[in-house]
Formats: structure tokens, C-alpha cells, sequence
């Protein structure tokens, strides 16, 4: 926690001197980056990327209509989520099961589940919930998968799980 707030900092402090050059527009990598520079204008257009909610990080009102003075990309957004289901559903017609990774503790990766199900209700396709909340639960999540012989797979889970993966 004392390295984010750190970060924070630092972002905060060259969001100012940014702002001080009254440059045409700014380009942030990352959601503590954007939110520095959203924290000190309202004028200078800022291009985001890297930004897994933009929506639920308050940046933008809409991935269609960004609004205000932010606009960019997005690595994945949670109301999209349930798109990836029709996509595969567009792939394999007869698709019945997808396992869906995610980890309970992200409130991304729950949001993200939540659209993946509603999507799948209105599609007739089972979802195989299998939580990842440590890196050692990857192999067994995988092991669920095979036994319940999903047809596809939706993999939503990121950050500190993966990069601390390391296979046997």
C-alpha cells in the first residue's frame, strides 16, 4: 500500500508540472497516471490507455460517449464482458459450457463475471464459475475445467495472480 500511495504522489506531483506547460494534450499510461492528470484539468484533452474501467473509474460517462475531456482506450471494460460470450457463442454455434476464471477478489473480475452470466442466461450456455484467488489455485481451476468438459474458456484474471504463476 505504501508504494501505491507513493506512486499516487509522484503522478500527482508530474500531473502539475504537465498542466504547467499548457500543452495540446496529454497521453496517461495507466489508471493512477489518468487519474492524476483528470485531478488537475478539465481542459487539456487526455488520451488514457491501459485502463481496465474506465466507466467504473469515473473517467469517461461511456466507452460509445466518452464526454468531458478524457477519451482513449481501454484494456477491458466489465459491461463488455458479456460480448465475449456471443463472440464464442458466433465461433462454436452449439457452445453449452465455457469456465470462466476469474478471482473473487476483484471487484473488476466480479463485475466481469456478472455480465459473462447474464449474457450466457439469455444464450442458453452454462458458466463453470472457477475462482482463481491465488496463484496456486490456477492448475486446479484448470483440472475443474477439463472435468467438466467446457467447450471454451473466458479467462478475466489479472495482476499479482499471474505474474507470481510459475508452473511445476
Amino acid at each position: 500500500m505504501a508504494i501505491r500511495k507513493r506512486k499516487s504522489k509522484a503522478c500527482a506531483v508530474l500531473a502539475i508540472e504537465l498542466i504547467q506547460l499548457k500543452l495540446d494534450a496529454i497521453v496517461t499510461a495507466g489508471t493512477t497516471a489518468t487519474r492524476a492528470v483528470k485531478a488537475t484539468s478539465v481542459t487539456i484533452p487526455i488520451v488514457m490507455s491501459q485502463d481496465d474501467a474506465p466507466i467504473g473509474n469515473g473517467f469517461v460517462a461511456s466507452l460509445a460517449r466518452p464526454q468531458g475531456n478524457i477519451t482513449g482506450l481501454s484494456t477491458l471494460e466489465p459491461e463488455v464482458s458479456g460480448k465475449e460470450v456471443e463472440l464464442l457463442k458466433e465461433i462454436i454455434p452449439t457452445l453449452a459450457r465455457v469456465a470462466v476464471f476469474h478471482s473473487s477478489t476483484s471487484p473488476k473480475d466480479t463485475k466481469m463475471l456478472d455480465e459473462i452470466k447474464r449474457a450466457a442466461t439469455g444464450m442458453k450456455v452454462q458458466i463453470d464459475n472457477l475462482d482463481i484467488s491465488s496463484a496456486k489455485a490456477i492448475e486446479p481451476a484448470f483440472q475443474a475445467a477439463t472435468k467438466t468438459h467446457a467447450e471454451a474458456a473466458l479467462w478475466t484474471v489479472s495482476g499479482s495472480i499471474t505474474r507470481t504463476y510459475h508452473p511445476r
